[in-house]
């Protein structure tokens, strides 16, 4: 699967235009990580996004007297949807479970394409908006 279908896949992405796709790719950057390494960890500034390609990502939290895994994320997500606009820091730690091919998106990029494609950021928004409403509704069932 090329980079703009598995774009396509991610659920933030897929209602972008194949250009607007592009715009996206050729901002990423690609990276390998080996079993059990760390891609962020809690107290650690936010600076980028984080798509998983390939492979699984495991979020957990360190307690004083345990550790408590919160989610197991697995492609086409991004880890950690909550660090797209955020300026704070990671309070959780992402590691992988295996061989993971992870794409990654500087937060600045980002929002540089945001500023300058008004469009995108319309979809964007349109589309966590989305996902928030879905989060209103299961907490109220």
């Amino acid at each position: 699967m090329n980079n703009l279908n598995h774009l396509q896949q991610v659920p933030l992405f897929r209602n972008l235009s194949p250009q607007e796709l592009q715009l996206i790719n050729s901002n990423l950057n690609f990276e390998i990580y080996g079993k059990g390494r760390f891609i962020f960890r809690a107290g650690q500034q936010i600076k980028k996004i984080y798509l998983i390609k390939r492979g699984q990502v495991r979020l957990f939290k360190n307690l004083p007297n345990c550790q408590i895994t919160l989610q197991i994320l697995k492609s086409p997500q991004i880890i950690k949807k909550d660090a797209l606009f955020n300026e704070s820091t990671y309070q959780v730690t992402a590691q992988t479970i295996g061989n993971t091919l992870i794409y990654s998106l500087a937060q600045k990029d980002l929002e540089r394409l945001i500023i300058q494609n008004p469009l995108l950021s319309k979809k964007i928004i349109k589309t966590l908006n989305n996902s928030i409403r879905k989060l209103i509704n299961l907490s109220f069932c």
